[in-house]
């Protein structure tokens, strides 16, 4: 299926490498996410804030009261990463680890 000419989504060649510009998506767009874990969430998180306009939709096999197996650790490198290419969701988190 091809998209019309006003979207982009994910990498076009023939657009200015612009992190502000490169999943600029001009009509509404439905995303599922299947899994709430810390990648779903985190994409869910990243969409919304790159497309407004998008619907997003997180879909979970557990109850919304389970919080077993939700475990998240950042080596030092990946949390160096996240500082570079994230760092507003980087100083939301940093106080709150341990």
């Amino acid at each position: 299926m091809a998209l019309p000419r006003t979207h982009t989504l994910g990498h076009d060649h023939r657009r200015v490498r612009n992190k502000d510009t490169l999943m600029r998506v001009d009509t509404p767009t439905q995303f599922a996410i299947v899994g709430g874990g810390p990648a779903g969430l985190y994409m869910a998180h990243c969409l919304k804030r790159r497309m407004p306009n998008a619907v997003v939709c997180v879909y979970e096999q557990n109850t919304a009261d389970a919080t077993f197996g939700f475990g998240i650790v950042f080596s030092d490198q990946a949390l160096a990463f996240l500082k570079l290419d994230d760092p507003e969701t980087a100083a939301a988190i940093t106080p709150h680890m341990t």
